[in-house]
């Protein structure tokens, strides 16, 4: 053991007849090296007892992340949105970029937005990153709004580190940050119910993501029978949608609810509900869901996140999409608001509501 502890980069470049370099190259599988050279430098490393030296690897990386670096690289984001400037318009997806911006300059990336439309293609796209020896890729929300390609098969993926933002890019199983989803319906549920609503309530589009519906279902198993509501799926497009919302608060008489919905507020009082003498509200997002109180989900440490999980990715020279995603999940934290007010000490009373309806 303490022979094959002392062993280096350079005893088995010795071994093998080649520098130092190049065993350092092969045994991070780093395609400069030929395959059957690199199997060749590792199996001899292998057989005889070689280990890094975890120490080292750790100065060097402190050493490249100590400070600010001269930009050196790009990294890419793409948009593919029908409209791209939809995607910063929200609040939460412009603290994506700029997070992610700042962690880039640290490490000596530039972070550039391609936006992927008629005139440049993906096949474009594709010629523009190798001739710029782009490297790592960032891939922000692609939900509602966005027109997008079946991504799998828009670029040669194997020649990227990539990591893409949420659940919603589901045909391209790249690794992903993104916000404790599960965990933050879960601490908005709480905050709720502490500050004395006693039936709260969870309304979401019919395509959003299964972690906050978990969340909240998870979070109502605690109350008895009779406090827990059925969560309701709304598809915003239909014209019914405010009779079903209306049928959903006269079933289940919340006196709170819970939204990812900007819509929300405005449907309430087009139903003749006031907020928040009626019926609380509180949002899944307080920068996007027109309201003040509920989650602030922490997007810009999520754009940091992503950042330096793709820098990681690309220095181990990982490309390509793995045979396991890795998730890394951003704890979101509560914010008082005036659209819940604490009402410990009401009387229970059955919700009422104005006769008067308005246009929604």
């Amino acid at each position: 053991m303490g022979e094959s502890a002392q062993l280096t980069l350079k005893d088995v470049a010795s071994a093998v007849g080649v520098s130092a370099m190049t065993v350092s190259l092969a045994l991070r599988n780093h395609p400069k090296i030929p395959a059957d050279r690199r199997a060749l430098i590792q199996e001899v490393a292998q057989r005889m007892g070689y280990r890094p030296n975890a120490m080292a690897s750790a100065l060097v990386y402190q050493r490249k992340n100590s400070a600010i670096h001269p930009i050196s690289a790009e990294l890419a984001w793409i948009n593919h949105w029908q409209d791209p400037r939809r995607l910063r318009s929200y609040n939460e997806f412009d603290l994506y970029w700029r997070g992610a911006a700042q962690a880039a300059e640290k490490c000596g990336f530039r972070l550039e937005e391609f936006v992927v439309d008629a005139q440049l293609t993906y096949s474009r796209l594709e010629k523009i990153l190798r001739s710029r020896n782009i490297q790592g890729i960032l891939l922000p929300p692609h939900g509602n709004g966005a027109v997008t390609r079946p991504l799998a098969s828009s670029l040669d993926w194997s020649r990227y580190s990539v990591v893409r933002f949420g659940y919603s890019l589901s045909d391209l199983p790249a690794h992903l940050v993104t916000s404790n989803q599960i965990q933050g319906t879960m601490l908005a549920f709480a905050e709720m119910t502490k500050k004395g609503y006693d039936r709260v309530g969870y309304v979401c589009h019919q395509c959003s993501s299964t972690h906050s519906k978990a969340g909240f279902l998870m979070a109502q198993t605690a109350l008895p029978s009779e406090r827990r509501l059925s969560l309701f799926e709304m598809d915003i497009r239909a014209d019914s949608c405010l009779d079903d919302l209306m049928r959903w608060i006269q079933t289940n008489e919340p006196d709170a609810i819970l939204t990812e919905m900007a819509e929300m507020a405005g449907m309430l009082k087009a139903l003749g509900y006031r907020v928040p003498e009626e019926i609380g509200l509180a949002t899944t997002s307080v920068l996007d869901g027109n309201a003040d109180a509920g989650i602030y989900q922490n997007s810009e440490e999520i754009g940091r996140a992503a950042v330096e999980t793709l820098v990681s990715l690309i220095y181990q020279n990982q490309t390509g999409i793995p045979k396991l995603c890795r998730e890394i999940l951003v704890d979101s934290v509560w914010r008082e608001g005036a659209t819940l007010p604490a009402r410990i000490g009401f009387s229970d009373k059955p919700l009422k509501h104005s006769t008067a309806v308005a246009a929604f």
